[in-house]
């Protein structure tokens, strides 16, 4: 990642114009996001209104068990994006925004008026309004993808979603081509072992007091019979004795007591990044949830 916040360092120095990084409020999620901007401002301050072109690239962790290479084209801002995911490492996703003209954009939203129409005239449910078509409304992707046992290919896919109809024609025509295939049917189904490494009664400390929990770290390991290779993860599972609260998420009248978490599971081979892992997510949900001095109604004896 270093390398490519490097090159995005050099790029920026190519240009004539204003550099603009931020970072997301929830650092667990976004790594690095960041803007570079070219075109003219007459006020460096006014880079936050500024609707120029703009390369970006945006780093965040994911969990998911996914594999993805993908082009997208279009949407409200980002004219250009391509994103790339390894299962359990970071997504990286470049972009380019604000590049397509004025012009550009109209002709596109007359085309795709006039291809509604004549999909609404030939009976076709797919693209039979002009918002599925334009491309500048809902970005149209392209990409190969595996994820929760199935391989995905998309052809100028929409974003509004899949028509039977779309298969029929072209794919700009429609909402685009999509096919997916099960991997069990194509590389044998998958075989998955779990064997225990490590096994530790602890607590989690917290500002009101000690809860004590079961930390178990275990390796697991899958393979397919057509693929030559062997997957491996190192995985914590986290057993409250005594469930720690938070406030409710307070959307219905039966969640706006209190709510306790009582069991966790993360990618990590060490018990105390585990027990930090939990702890994090408490005090984030209790923040959002409660604000900064909630506590629980019933106070916990430290051990």
């Amino acid at each position: 990642m270093e390398v490519l916040l490097s090159l995005f360092s050099f790029l920026s120095s190519l240009f004539p114009s204003y550099k603009h990084t931020r970072r997301a409020r929830d650092s667990t999620a976004v790594l690095f996001d960041g803007r570079l901007f070219w075109g003219a401002t007459s006020d460096p301050g006014d880079l936050a209104e500024f609707d120029g072109p703009a390369l970006t690239l945006c780093v965040y962790r994911s969990s998911e068990t996914s594999f993805c290479t993908e082009v997208s084209v279009g949407g409200e801002s980002r004219d250009l994006t391509f994103r790339f995911t390894l299962p359990f490492l970071p997504v990286f996703s470049f972009g380019v925004e604000n590049v397509a003209s004025r012009q550009l954009r109209k002709k596109v939203s007359v085309w795709a008026q006039k291809q509604a129409e004549v999909n609404r005239a030939e009976g076709r449910f797919g693209g039979s309004y002009a918002y599925e078509l334009d491309p500048f409304e809902g970005p149209r992707c392209t990409g190969v993808s595996i994820f929760s046992g199935t391989l995905t290919f998309k052809l100028w896919q929409s974003s509004m979603g899949w028509s039977s109809d779309s298969a029929k024609v072209a794919p700009w025509k429609g909402l685009g081509w999509s096919t997916n295939y099960r991997l069990a049917d194509i590389f044998g189904r998958e075989k998955v072992s779990e064997v225990e490494l490590h096994r530790e009664t602890t607590s989690i400390e917290m500002p009101e007091g000690d809860y004590p929990c079961e930390v178990v770290l275990s390796s697991r390991e899958s393979r397919r019979a057509l693929l030559p290779w062997t997957s491996r993860m190192t995985r914590a599972y986290v057993e409250m004795r005594k469930a720690i609260p938070l406030p409710g998420k307070g959307e219905n009248s039966y969640d706006c007591g209190e709510d306790a978490v009582s069991s966790m599971s993360c990618m990590t081979d060490s018990v105390i990044d585990a027990k930090l892992k939990l702890k994090e997510s408490v005090m984030r949900d209790r923040l959002r949830r409660g604000g900064r001095y909630w506590r629980p109604e019933a106070e916990v004896a430290s051990s």
